[in-house]
């Protein structure tokens, strides 16, 4: 499917986002240290390599993401894969 795809269109569009970088910093530029409003989700496991590059970025999330607050979860250290925890079941 996909190698029909870049047969029929080429690579060129794929490739342009990745020439275009250098752009993102420039127009991006003026958001350097902004922190982000709106309502963001980050999903990540203990051992996931972007979990582990970004830990700085992580700790940071009170003072970048001010609407963020520490989720209920668990975390499988072995897998590195995160998920909610689900609902604790209540005794009538």
């Amino acid at each position: 499917m996909y190698a029909g795809e870049f047969e029929r269109t080429g690579m060129s569009a794929a490739l342009a986002r990745y020439r275009n970088v250098d752009r993102d910093w420039e127009d991006l530029a003026k958001f350097d240290g902004a922190p982000i409003t709106q309502p963001s989700l980050f999903v990540g496991g203990s051992l996931d390599g972007p979990t582990l590059w970004l830990a700085d970025a992580i700790k940071a999330y009170p003072s970048t993401l001010p609407t963020w607050s520490p989720p209920t979860s668990s975390t499988t250290a072995a897998t590195g894969s995160s998920r909610s925890a689900p609902p604790r079941p209540t005794s009538s």
